[in-house]
């Protein structure tokens, strides 16, 4: 018996390596859930823009804020927040 992983369990686990400063790691487990079949939702991508943001990876951060824009996902304030975090540590 294990538990069944949701956008919940992924956004979680990437939030805890944005704090870590392991972008890749978060960004591997944006691409696996993918893979999966589960949707990324908006706080999934705000967490990783953090989580770019946090390894000084500002490219990545607005790359993935575009492909929101591309998703047309609501792009809120916390993660415009980051992106603009993730450019001041350029």
């Amino acid at each position: 018996m294990g538990i069944e992983l949701d956008v919940y369990c992924y956004t979680t686990a990437m939030d805890a390596c944005a704090k870590g400063k392991m972008w890749k790691t978060a960004l591997s487990i944006l691409r696996e859930m993918k893979e999966k079949g589960i949707e990324p939702n908006e706080v999934t991508y705000g967490v990783a823009v953090a989580a770019c943001g946090n390894g000084g990876r500002w490219e990545k951060a607005l790359e993935l804020l575009d492909q929101m824009r591309e998703m047309n996902m609501k792009i809120n304030t916390i993660t415009y927040n980051a992106a603009v975090s993730a450019l001041a540590k350029a």
